[in-house]
């Protein structure tokens, strides 16, 4: 019995629409699945436009699924009750997230491991109307995919006699730790905006407080 494809074998066989079908199932958190697989498919001759065009498809077409399962009430089933059972922890902060920002939980949400796959299906459970929900998916897939699976298919590309030469493992391994100390630098200047906003808007609060 044969295991699994690698990303290597998918890039092979199916070419830039192997980008399509890993990004309609990764929903890891962190842009490293996809990254990988537009390196494969650079290494293996794939087209960037097409790589790039089809794992944004491939995205959308994934979170769009999640919402319709979410509005459907398929959520709330045993069966997929049981397959979010490890995300559990995180249900209750993804439904208050998504309702105190629903905009900004829906199009940056899916950098949170876990909240990709619940956001979706809560936004849908929520009753949020299809065309705002699509519209947010839609443009989140597209700030996820392009700028990561245009840096990865480049960086395979620039690189290739130096990726070509590393084990398969390895390669994963350096690009994923590419991509992890970048999304760390986004993610700290994030949150720093996001207390000096905090600090501003009390400060603000305090000024317009009667005095007692």
């Amino acid at each position: 019995m044969t295991g699994l494809p690698t990303i290597q074998e998918l890039a092979q066989t199916l070419g830039p629409f192997a980008a399509f079908v890993v990004a309609t199932f990764d929903r890891s958190g962190l842009p490293l699945i996809v990254g990988s697989v537009c390196v494969a498919v650079s290494l293996a001759g794939g087209s960037p436009t097409w790589t790039v065009a089809l794992g944004t498809l491939g995205m959308t077409i994934g979170d769009l699924t999640l919402y319709e399962v979410g509005r459907q009430g398929g959520a709330r089933t045993g069966f997929a009750k049981r397959l979010l059972r490890p995300l559990k922890p995180l249900r209750s902060t993804a439904r208050a997230i998504l309702r105190k920002y629903p905009s900004g939980a829906l199009m940056f949400g899916r950098y949170l491991a876990g909240a990709g796959i619940l956001l979706p299906m809560l936004a849908g459970g929520f009753g949020m109307k299809r065309q705002r929900a699509y519209t947010l998916l839609t443009l989140g897939s597209l700030l996820y995919v392009i700028p990561w699976g245009t840096l990865a298919f480049y960086l395979g590309r620039r690189f290739e006699p130096a990726v070509r030469r590393l084990s398969g493992d390895m390669v994963w391994y350096a690009l994923a730790g590419l991509l992890a100390v970048a999304v760390a630098i986004a993610y700290s200047r994030v949150k720093r905006n996001a207390r000096k906003a905090a600090a501003h808007a009390q400060h603000h609060a305090d000024r317009l407080k009667p005095p007692e």
